[in-house]
């Protein structure tokens, strides 16, 4: 196991704890990042991550120059990356390619994408069901004759959409060669076909 850092860049604290983390090791086999982040990982409970897990040598280099200190694990073709911050993480590698004004907005737009993800359910599942008077009539009565034969309440019928989306992900990664790809599409138009049918 190496780190790799960038000296007059880095803050001395932060090698000094990478170092003691890495040091307070214990196990007899430690044969993938993945084991190596538990390990390490100061609050596993947390919801955002602390490290990146890379395996992009310029993504690596990017952050070391940073400040940021790169622990590389033998036989592994990944890079932990420590510390990251949420800002960090809303960063890709291709931003650097493009020019400033259209980084920044990229940035901007992946911002949106994570507060859609993350709002839009709560905010469905509180118009239709709590404040149905926000919503414009035809709307409402679209979604009235959708749920008209649905014996199931909104949160369940979202709960089991994001199931749904999260099964099609793992399926179109997990799923080997084309058919993944295939799989992927063809959860996609069926979920788009559904909603179409429901005519929201």
């Amino acid at each position: 196991m190496r780190h790799l850092y960038v000296r007059g860049i880095v803050n001395p604290a932060v090698v000094k704890e990478v170092k003691r983390r890495v040091q307070s090791i214990k196990t007899d086999a430690l044969y993938s990042m993945g084991m190596l982040e538990e390990f390490i990982d100061e609050n596993p409970w947390s919801l955002l991550p602390s490290m990146l897990n890379t395996e992009r040598p310029d993504r690596t280099a990017s952050h070391i120059v940073e400040g940021r200190v790169a622990i590389f694990l033998d036989g592994t073709p990944f890079a932990v990356i420590v510390p990251v911050t949420l800002h960090s993480l809303f960063h890709s590698p291709e931003d650097a390619a493009l020019k400033w004004q259209f980084a920044t907005l990229l940035r901007y737009v992946r911002l949106l994408a994570v507060f859609i993800a993350t709002l839009l359910p709560g905010i469905y599942v509180a118009l239709t069901t709590y404040h149905r008077e926000m919503i414009p009539t035809d709307l409402l009565i679209a979604i009235a004759k959708a749920k008209e034969n649905v014996p199931f309440p909104t949160i369940f019928e979202l709960l089991l959409m994001e199931v749904s989306f999260e099964l099609i992900r793992e399926a179109g990664i997990r799923v080997p060669g084309i058919i993944g790809n295939t799989l992927g599409i063809i959860g996609a138009l069926i979920l788009g076909q559904a909603a179409v049918e429901a005519k929201y």
